[in-house]
Formats: C-alpha cells, structure tokens, sequence
C-alpha cells in the first residue's frame, strides 16, 4: 500500500519568509538616528559620540633593552576612549627621557634625549601596534646605556591627527 501526500511548501516558504522580516524589523534600529549612542559636547548639547583616544598611560612594562647590540628604550603606550577602553589612534607621538635630580621624583634636569615618531599611516600604525598587550611599542635608541641606580623620567606626549591641538600626555620614572 503506498501513501502519498501533497504539502504546499509555496505557502510554508511565504509564511517563513514573513516572519524572519518581522522578526528582523523588530530587534533593528538605525544608529545614526534617535536613541543610538549619543555623549554631550563641549557647547553642552547632546552630540554623537566619537571614538577615539580620550587619555594614555605609559605601559608598565617600558624600560631600557639592548636591541641589536645597541643600548635602547622601549616605550610602550597604551590609548584609551572616553569609557576607558584600549583604543587606536592616528597622530604623532613624542618622547623625552630627563635624569631625576633631587629627593622629589618629579625634579628633572636637562632634556636627555628627544623621539618624534608620527604614525599617520595604516603600516605605521601596523608596525608599531602590538595586538597582545593592546600598546604601541617604540624603540628609541639611544647613544649609550643609562647609569644603574640613576632613574629617569620617561614624558610621552600623543597629538590626535584628526582632533588637531588636542594632545595627551603620561609620564613615569624609570628605573635603569
């Protein structure tokens, strides 16, 4: 005995198809409009917030290596957004390394040593980010090796390429 049924699958199919575009109508909303993320700009009126680098430290594992046989820094900085989340940027890093004179840690004195390194490019920004610690990393090299026992102070200083005039700095005293 054989049975044989007919289904309408056209009719299934249509059925489906409705409820996957009412289902997906329902859960979206366009975030460029009302009720996406939004923050409050400097005039005071609610703005669209942007992502970028809010602040910066000095990474707490920096300090002086021999890279290639030559004595050298390695600076590590870390960028944050608004919510304090590790964050890219694009702009210009500055570095300068000063002895600590005097009981105060924050007493330097004369500049040591300068490092302008600009990272406007995608490769540049490749090639100085390290996915693991979420940091860029520097080497600075320098002329010769800093003395045991002397700290110094480490200044970094990041200028925002597409916020121009808005700089962030860190600084910390290493230990060589």
């Amino acid at each position: 005995m054989v049975c044989s049924a007919r289904r309408d699958y056209g009719g299934l199919l249509r059925r489906l198809a409705l409820v996957t575009v009412l289902v997906m109508v329902s859960g979206c909303q366009w975030k460029g409009g009302p009720g996406g993320t939004r923050g409050v700009g400097g005039d005071g009126k609610e703005s669209v917030w942007e992502v970028r680098p809010a602040s910066m430290r000095i990474y707490p594992s920096s300090g002086f290596r021999v890279i290639s046989g030559q004595p050298a820094l390695e600076a590590r900085i870390e960028l944050f957004d608004d919510l304090g989340d590790s964050v890219k940027g694009v702009g210009t890093v500055r570095f300068e390394l000063y002895p600590v004179v005097g009981p105060e840690r924050s007493d330097v004195g004369a500049r040591l040593y300068g490092w302008e390194v600009e990272m406007l490019t995608l490769a540049k920004n490749r090639e100085h980010y390290d996915s693991v610690t979420r940091t860029y990393v520097f080497q600075l090299r320098l002329g010769q090796p800093p003395q045991p026992g002397k700290p110094l102070r480490l200044v970094a200083e990041f200028a925002d390429a597409h916020h121009r005039g808005e700089r962030l700095s860190a600084d910390t005293v290493l230990e060589p």
